[in-house]
């Protein structure tokens, strides 16, 4: 038996070290229980031994038996407590062994758990793990597309400035051209004006024109004393309140003019002053 126990707890000890404590304890009370079960027969037959002497002498006499009995039934019972005692413990391993078993078998379940846990995480870790690394290659394709279109409207922007510096410095060189060849025509024109302010045919010009202005001013003068005189011939005749002239038809009268006579052209300040 000791030989079992010990077996049984070199086999389960890296398992299960508890059950191998109990079935120590067990043990050590069956043992128990057997000396005391032994101490109680002892003092029985001690107790009993003057008054059992008659009785097992005759029954020596009667049956031809050894009076002796009552101690090898003692030995018996001991016998048999201890076996039950061993069953006991016996049981009492065998429960202990399946429940270290079970105790194995549920922590191997939890460790096979445990590691079909850890590989979907695992597997989970690499999807999401590919799935970043996809999309950080699809977010570097996409910036290397953007930054080559930045690049290519830069450099279109970059070409049209240039394009339109050509063409405004074309059309300022143009302008300065026209604005060249202008200059000359320029100076020229302005030195014709020179010259014809400074020439003296504007001043003969504007002699003649006076000497003209002083000839109209004579002959209204005289067209008026022609007036004057013709007016008081009239009165003296007696045709003159109505603007008849029958000795000089080809003068003009004095309201403007007569029956198929022509019309006085006198200035508009000598018609104001006099009858015209």
């Amino acid at each position: 038996m000791d030989r079992e126990r010990s077996t049984a707890a070199h086999g389960h000890r890296g398992a299960a070290p508890a059950p191998a404590r109990t079935l120590d304890v067990a043990a050590a009370a069956a043992a128990a229980a057997a000396a005391a079960a032994i101490q109680q027969q002892q003092q029985q037959q001690h107790s009993s031994s003057s008054n059992s002497n008659a009785a097992a002498a005759t029954q020596q006499q009667q049956h031809g038996r050894p009076a002796d009995c009552s101690s090898s039934k003692t030995a018996e019972d001991i016998a048999a407590a201890a076996a039950t005692a061993a069953a006991v413990a016996t049981e009492a391993e065998a429960a202990a062994t399946l429940a270290a078993t079970a105790a194995a078998t549920t922590a191997a379940a939890a460790i096979a758990t445990a590691a079909a846990a850890a590989a979907a995480t695992g597997v989970a870790t690499i999807a999401a793990a590919g799935t970043a690394a996809a999309a950080t290659a699809t977010a570097a394709a996409t910036r290397e597309a953007e930054a080559a279109a930045a690049a290519e409207i830069a450099a279109a922007a970059a070409a049209t400035a240039a394009a339109a510096a050509a063409a405004t410095a074309a059309a300022a060189a143009a302008k300065m051209a026209v604005r060249n060849a202008s200059v000359p025509q320029l100076l020229q024109q302005m030195s014709d004006i020179d010259l014809t302010f400074a020439s003296p045919c504007t001043c003969q010009q504007q002699q003649q024109q006076q000497q003209q202005q002083q000839q109209r001013q004579q002959q209204q003068q005289q067209q008026q004393q022609q007036l004057q005189q013709q007016q008081q011939q009239n009165r003296q005749t007696g045709y003159g309140g109505f603007g008849f002239n029958r000795g000089n038809p080809q003068q003009p009268t004095g309201f403007g003019g007569g029956l198929g006579e022509p019309r006085c052209f006198c200035s508009a300040a000598a018609a104001r002053r006099h009858f015209c």
